[in-house]
């Protein structure tokens, strides 16, 4: 078993991962944004962070979580990606990539926030 082999043996989670680019509309000959699925059903591991960002604006306060996401080392995530998660427990979420660290022969971590 390789080493890659191993660390998968524990992903039990599953992401999508959709990115934005600048499409020209042939009609209008607008540019628009859209949002296109770049990978699905990617087996992961979705890690949280100790630390959340607290604060407080007006009556009331907000707490935005970070998170670590283990994937294989070829997964095409990039920064600004949005990423959904969905974890063994059921539990879904909705986070954006940051820059991630690629380990040759094993793993990518890619750290995402809940904030875009």
């Amino acid at each position: 078993m390789t080493e890659q082999e191993a660390i998968e043996s524990t992903y039990f989670d599953l992401c999508e991962t959709y990115r934005r680019s600048d499409v020209k509309n042939p009609d209008t000959k607008q540019t628009e944004q859209t949002e296109t699925a770049v990978l699905r059903n990617l087996p992961c591991a979705l890690s949280q962070n100790k630390a959340a960002n607290l604060s407080l604006s007006g009556n009331y306060g907000k707490a935005a979580g970070t998170y670590t996401l283990f994937c294989a080392p070829n997964a095409d995530i990039r920064k600004g990606d949005k990423v959904v998660v969905t974890t063994s427990a059921g539990q879904v979420f909705t986070l954006w990539a940051g820059k991630g660290f690629q380990y040759t022969e094993s793993h990518s971590e890619i750290p995402l926030s809940e904030d875009s």
